[in-house]
């Protein structure tokens, strides 16, 4: 029986609380990846990062759920970036990083993380799957077409990981909102998406410009706390669908779990010629454990 640390790091806190739980393997690089999978099945949050050597980036970093391993997670790189500065391993203010979809920028500002993501793709769900049919999704998840922010519909949004994203008018109805059935998991598995991310522009605290929830039972999700590649999606539809013509967002998210672990996330829009050129997803992190474990 082999041995490793697992750090659990919480990122996108919002003022030293709250945030979402990753877990950080380092030196992983003898790890094969059976063991990964298992270490990320008993890691006990819902996502694992694998660090190992890269010969083209600063580090290589695989990401795994309990049930499988996905292309990209913004809150545990940032949970890793920020252990390693923490441990002196990163001291530069830019860094890299290597995933199974390409290289990914990273660097620190004013004591927070943000992580290069793709531009936002988005597209209609009929364009993925012609029996989508929006008043049954909206059933699984306690909702109505009522309850959408017209004339909004929902997109599907892709910035490395896609998503269905849902936009609804208040924050009452953001917070009545749950998986009803198995609707939801099905809805992902067709559409091919990690989730969805219910939004509304109702805010818990003034100055932020959004609010939002995922729901990803497809990777045995049920809610989660902060997502970093869904409030990039966010970001990019805010700008390009609703006008906000900004430069940064500020997005809450955890607020509606039982018990609440408030988060926030920052995302940076960078543009060329009013097109989205560039977008970038930050935060704060603090560690939390560091355990042995046994697999």
């Amino acid at each position: 029986m082999a041995q490793t640390t697992l750090h659990r790091v919480h990122a996108f806190t919002d003022r030293n609380e709250g945030g979402n739980p990753a877990t950080v393997i380092l030196d992983a690089d003898q790890l094969s990846s059976e063991a990964k999978q298992e270490i990320a099945h008993k890691s006990g949050t819902f996502r694992t990062a694998f660090v190992s050597q890269s010969t083209v980036a600063t580090v290589k970093i695989e990401f795994f759920t309990p049930q499988a391993q996905i292309a990209h997670s913004s809150h545990a790189t940032l949970a890793v970036f920020s252990l390693l500065r923490e441990q002196g391993k990163w001291q530069s203010s830019e860094a890299t990083k290597e995933t199974i979809d390409g290289i990914r920028k990273v660097y620190f500002e004013n004591d927070q993380v943000f992580i290069e993501q793709k531009s936002p793709v988005f597209h209609a769900p009929l364009d993925i799957w012609q029996a989508y049919d929006e008043q049954t999704l909206l059933e699984g998840l306690n909702l109505s077409s009522r309850d959408l922010l017209t004339p909004l519909q929902p997109v599907i949004g892709d910035t490395g990981n896609p998503l269905l994203l849902i936009p609804l008018k208040n924050a009452a109805v953001l917070k009545k909102a749950r998986i009803v059935d198995e609707t939801l998991k099905h809805y992902s598995e067709y559409l091919d998406v990690v989730g969805c991310y219910l939004f509304s522009l109702d805010v818990k605290q003034q100055g932020h410009d959004a609010s939002a929830r995922l729901f990803a039972p497809r990777f045995g999700i049920k809610e989660e706390s902060a997502t970093g590649v869904a409030a990039g999606v966010l970001g990019g539809f805010l700008y390009e669908f609703i006008n906000m013509k900004k430069s940064q967002f500020s997005i809450e998210q955890g607020h509606y779990l039982q018990p609440p672990s408030p988060s926030l996330l920052q995302v940076k829009i960078e543009t060329e010629q009013q097109e989205i050129a560039h977008v970038y997803v930050g935060g704060y992190a603090q560690l939390d454990t560091s355990k042995i474990i046994n697999y």
